[in-house]
């Protein structure tokens, strides 16, 4: 789960690191669930769904 509060997520960097633990990029990629907070409100409201989420597919 990535809540991302200053927009500065980017999926290449993540393929980065992944490539340097040997890992499938793509993989990587599809397991990370984003999402783009635009305010306090909001990033709250994110943490509870993120929390219904792990929930549900038992992180």
């Amino acid at each position: 789960m990535y809540i991302d509060a200053e927009g500065t997520f980017r999926p290449q960097r993540l393929l980065q690191i992944a490539d340097r633990f040997g890992l499938n990029g793509a993989d990587v990629l599809e397991n990370v669930a984003y999402a783009r907070a635009y305010n306090t409100d909001h990033q709250s409201r994110l943490l509870l769904e993120a929390a219904s989420m792990m929930v549900e597919t038992r992180f």
